[in-house]
């Protein structure tokens, strides 16, 4: 299985899961960077051609066609830990107003596209699984940016109101599914009829993980 990472930090999905070929890794921060080369070989794009496992800088400035460009085939799974500091109940809390915190949806505008191209490309297998992490206060912003998160991540009309509780099946912080399956689970949330799969066949698993204790309902 193929895997990318975005947000990258010093490389928990590749200890985690070293059975994953990692052939991308996106981050800015040079110590991070230092790590990820260290450890795993990751090389800068900007030094060699086509490295085996390639490392990126901002994650914003990276389309479909560098996969191409650098002979790296699209992932079957992603894995990003998008910046934290927007939603944490220890900053100001500004959400998908700071910049940090939209990082979030242009997280979800880059899965998209690389499905859009691998579906175009009919390139290797499907982009099927995507793991998103963040801080449990995500879930408690006046803007609702997990429920925008998750409407986003779908394709919904609009954002999600996204309540804990075993509503989607899970353990009252994850949502995960595939397909038809999804979007019925999807359903159960308040707005959820207007659910639609923007990835075309609507067959990415989601796990998005915001917390691993209890969790308040968002406004």
């Amino acid at each position: 299985m193929i895997g990318a990472t975005f947000c990258s930090g010093i490389g928990a999905p590749e200890i985690a899961a070293p059975f994953i070929d990692w052939r991308l890794a996106s981050e800015v921060e040079r110590f991070p960077r230092a790590v990820l080369s260290a450890r795993f070989g990751a090389l800068d794009v900007r030094a060699v051609k086509s490295p085996r496992h390639a490392l990126w800088g901002d994650m914003a400035a990276l389309k479909p066609r560098h996969f191409r460009r650098l002979g790296i085939p699209y992932p079957e799974i992603i894995v990003a830990g998008t910046p934290c500091q927007a939603f944490s109940v220890a900053g100001r809390r500004r959400s998908l107003d700071d910049e940090r915190g939209n990082l979030t949806l242009v997280f979800v505008r880059l899965i998209h596209a690389i499905r859009k191209a691998q579906q175009h490309d009919d390139a290797g297998e499907p982009l099927s699984y995507v793991v998103w992490e963040n801080v449990p206060g995500v879930l408690s912003t006046r803007d609702n940016a997990f429920g925008c998160f998750m409407g986003a991540l779908v394709g919904a009309d609009g954002a999600l109101r996204v309540p804990c509780g075993d509503v989607a099946g899970g353990e009252g912080n994850s949502v995960t599914g595939k397909g038809k399956i999804q979007r019925q689970r999807l359903a159960a949330f308040e707005g959820g009829e207007g659910c639609r799969s923007a990835a075309g066949q609507g067959d990415v698993q989601v796990q998005a993980v915001p917390c691993v204790g209890r969790c308040e309902q968002a406004p």
